[in-house]
């Protein structure tokens, strides 16, 4: 037995860094699962003593985008990083990776990207991965079978490459004595399922020079009366604050009731979701949606300019007022974009 000189994840709590791994390979508590709703501040969060000490798992809902992070420790005598992937198989297959070796997860900004980096972790400290990944799950895994979640950590210096494994025994032997992986067993909650749901990217350039760096996201939905409306986005504001409409119910149609005030300062970037739910099983017409507008706080200097180019909408920020955003600081309003999901049913 020895200490594995390497980023290590480990594959249960009683876990210290030795190799062959005793106990479990199947409860790695570096794999957290946070469900569909993230957490705001991960990177300091999940490096703490008593998050460290414990399982973050709040299941995975199937249909819709369950945020998963991975932390690991530096075991090596370096402050170093390392690049992270995360798989999912059918526990019925998870000896062969073969068959889920394409089953790759992506991050948060891009379905297309799946490789993760954890950057300059001094030695014997845990590390966090820059972004979470976000698994949109598949249905309920076949009867009498489940899923389960496989972590790699790889680098250019120190290649960690999908193995072809023949044999159970070398499957066992790669988690035990190879802790650049680990394995998770996934708990599938049985709960309603949103009806709809779309996604955007919420992007403030680097080279924004406003005077202010305060936002609100307002999600109108239309011809919904009697649904569910959610949204979350993958990242916490620049203070640290989620942004976030919870789930609330939707008593009248084109209302304006819904919104988050957060401040973004440039390069801020996060994947914004918005859930529709139908609890009531009501009628739902074609052509529902929801419209998402992205508003700008103005500073003092900037509502001047803005009102000479005839860039406010009076009526609009009456309807704000009537939300009581006035008394939330809020004076001027500037509509700089906005995003529009037609709901398919």
């Amino acid at each position: 037995m020895g200490s594995f000189n390497n980023f290590y994840l480990r594959p249960n709590l009683s876990s210290t860094g030795m190799i062959p791994a005793a106990g479990p390979t199947y409860l790695s508590p570096d794999i957290c699962i946070a469900g569909t709703r993230p957490i705001a501040d991960y990177q300091k969060e999940l490096k703490s003593p008593d998050s460290y000490a414990s399982y973050v798992d709040y299941g995975i809902s199937p249909k819709m985008e369950n945020y998963i992070y991975l932390r690991t420790t530096n075991n090596t005598e370096n402050t170093s990083s390392t690049d992270a992937f995360l798989y999912f198989s059918e526990a019925s297959c998870i000896q062969w990776p073969s068959k889920w070796k394409d089953n790759k997860i992506p991050i948060d900004l891009s379905q297309a990207q799946f490789c993760n980096t954890i950057v300059n972790v001094p030695s014997k400290d845990i590390g966090v991965v820059e972004h979470p990944f976000i698994w949109r799950a598949p249905a309920y895994p076949p009867t009498n079978d489940h899923y389960c979640l496989i972590a790699r950590l790889t680098s250019d210096v120190d290649p960690n490459p999908l193995p072809s494994l023949n044999r159970s025994i070398d499957m066992a032997d790669l988690i035990r004595n190879n802790l650049r992986w680990t394995q998770r067993n996934v708990t599938m909650l049985k709960r309603d399922l949103p009806v709809a749901s779309f996604e955007y990217v919420l992007d403030i350039p680097e080279n924004v020079e406003d005077e202010n760096d305060y936002y609100q996201t307002c999600a109108i939905p239309f011809k919904l009366k009697g649904c569910e409306i959610e949204l979350t986005c993958s990242v916490a504001d620049s203070d640290g604050n989620p942004i976030s409409i919870p789930r609330t119910e939707i008593k009248k149609d084109d209302e304006l009731g819904f919104f988050s005030k957060n401040r973004l300062k440039p390069g801020f970037r996060g994947l914004v979701v918005v859930y529709i739910y139908n609890p009531n099983s009501i009628s739902i017409p074609v052509g529902s949606g929801v419209d998402i507008d992205l508003q700008y706080i103005l500073g003092k200097s900037e509502i001047g300019l803005a009102e000479n180019k005839g860039l406010l909408d009076s009526e609009y920020e009456k309807q704000m007022d009537k939300l009581g955003l006035h008394q939330s600081g809020i004076t001027r309003l500037l509509k700089i974009g906005g995003y529009s999901g037609v709901m398919t049913i």
